[in-house]
């Protein structure tokens, strides 16, 4: 089972700042943006070693992916398992 002790943030090195669900929506397509670290679920994270993926707290059928959606960019954003 996973336990609270699973979840950690996502921090970047170069300013500090956590990975973040945008307006903490849990919903597939969702875009990833970095914001000031504060561990709210919204920026908590769990590897799941079974399946090689990133789950998020505020709904664990999401996870991140790369997605280059047409952006000249690739940004981070939600996908869901089924």
């Amino acid at each position: 089972p996973v336990t609270v002790y699973d979840y950690f943030v996502i921090r970047s090195k170069l300013n500090g700042r956590a990975v973040n669900v945008r307006g903490a929506r849990a919903e597939h397509g969702t875009q990833l943006i970095t914001w000031p670290a504060h561990a709210g679920d919204d920026q908590l994270w769990r590897y799941d070693d079974k399946k090689a993926r990133i789950r998020s707290k505020l709904d664990d059928q999401l996870c991140i992916s790369i997605d280059d959606g047409g952006y000249e960019i690739p940004h981070l954003s939600f996908f869901e398992i089924r």
